[in-house]
C-alpha cells in the first residue's frame, strides 16, 4: 500500500499552482526526519507551503472547516482549499513536533511569495484562526511565526503611527501577565497570583501593580491575542520590559513547561522582539 503521506504529497503536487517544478528541498527540510520526504518536497513550493499553513488552522468541527475552506477558495483558489484539506488530514497523524516542523518550513517557503502574496497569506491565516472565535496555544505560535516572517516592512503601529505610552495599555499588560501566570498554574490560583505579582513588579512602566490580577475566566488565549495586538503599538523599550516581566512570571515557581516557553516565544514573535537576553527561553 502507498503510505498516506505519499498520497497527500501526490494530491498536493497535482493541485498546486506552478512555482518552479524543479525547486530543491531545503537542507533544513532534509534534516527533519519526522516528516515524510514527499511532504517535505511540497513544502519547498510557496503555494503548497501556504496550503500547509492553512491546513494547520483548519478546525476539527466539520461545519467550521467547511466555512474555512470557502474562505480559502475565495481568497486564494479552490485547488488550494482542497490542498489545505489534504494537509489537515495528513497532520492528524503527526505529533506536536512534526506540526512545528511543518510550520517552520512552510513559513520560510511562503516568504518567497511577492509582498502582496505574503500579506494575503497572513491575513487569511488570522481569519481562519478566528473562525471558531477561540485561540489555541498552537494558533498563537503559528500566527506569531507568520507575522514576524511575513508582515510587510514599515507596517504602521501604535496610535497614528506613534508608539503607545505604557499607561494606555495597562489593562492589556495585566491580561498578558495573567494568561502567562494561569498557564503555568492551571489548578492553583494562589500560586498563579504569586507569579503574576512577580511579573507586575517588573512591569513598572505600565503600572500593572496598581491593578488587581485579572480573573482566570478573563485570561483566555483569545483575550491574550487581542491584548497583544494592541501592545504591538508600544515602543521596543517597553515591549522588552513586558517580555522580561513575562519571563519572571513563568520562572516564579522554578519550573518551566513547554507550553509556557512556546507562549513566550509567540509573544516575542508577535511583538517582533528577541527573547529576553540571557534567559533560559532562548532557542537552542
Amino acid at each position: 500500500a502507498v503510505p498516506a503521506a505519499m498520497n497527500v504529497a501526490a494530491g498536493l503536487a497535482a493541485s498546486r499552482v506552478q512555482a518552479g517544478a524543479d525547486a530543491e528541498i531545503p537542507a533544513a527540510a532534509r534534516a527533519l526526519p519526522a516528516l515524510e520526504p514527499g511532504l517535505r518536497e511540497t513544502l519547498a513550493r510557496p503555494e503548497d507551503a501556504a496550503a500547509a499553513l492553512y491546513g494547520l488552522l483548519l478546525s476539527g468541527d466539520a461545519d467550521i472547516r467547511q466555512r474555512q475552506r470557502s474562505r480559502i477558495a475565495v481568497a486564494e483558489a479552490t485547488a488550494l482549499a482542497a490542498a489545505a484539506e489534504r494537509w489537515h488530514d495528513a497532520l492528524q497523524g503527526m505529533d506536536r513536533i512534526a506540526w512545528r516542523q511543518v510550520l517552520d518550513l512552510a513559513v520560510e517557503s511562503v516568504r518567497q511569495r511577492a509582498p502582496a502574496g505574503r500579506a494575503a497569506c497572513l491575513a487569511l491565516a488570522r481569519d481562519l484562526a478566528d473562525a471558531d472565535r477561540e485561540r489555541s496555544l498552537f494558533e498563537a505560535l503559528l500566527l506569531g511565526r507568520m507575522q514576524r516572517a511575513l508582515r510587510p516592512a514599515g507596517a504602521v503601529r501604535g496610535f497614528y503611527g506613534k508608539p503607545l505610552p505604557p499607561a494606555r495599555v495597562q489593562a492589556e499588560a495585566a491580561t498578558v501577565l495573567g494568561v502567562m501566570a494561569y498557564l503555568g498554574q492551571p489548578h492553583d490560583d494562589a500560586a498563579a497570583g504569586t507569579a503574576w505579582r512577580e511579573g507586575a513588579a517588573r512591569a513598572a512602566s505600565f503600572g500593572v501593580g496598581r491593578l488587581p490580577m485579572p480573573a482566570r475566566r478573563a485570561c483566555t488565549l483569545a483575550e491574550w491575542d487581542a491584548a497583544v495586538q494592541r501592545l504591538d503599538g508600544l515602543a521596543p523599550l517597553f515591549k522588552g520590559e513586558l517580555l522580561t516581566a513575562c519571563s519572571f512570571v513563568m520562572r516564579a515557581d522554578g519550573a518551566l513547561t513547554e507550553d509556557e516557553t512556546e507562549l513566550l516565544r509567540a509573544l516575542a514573535d508577535l511583538l517582533d522582539m528577541p527573547l529576553p537576553d540571557g534567559s533560559r527561553f532562548q532557542a537552542a
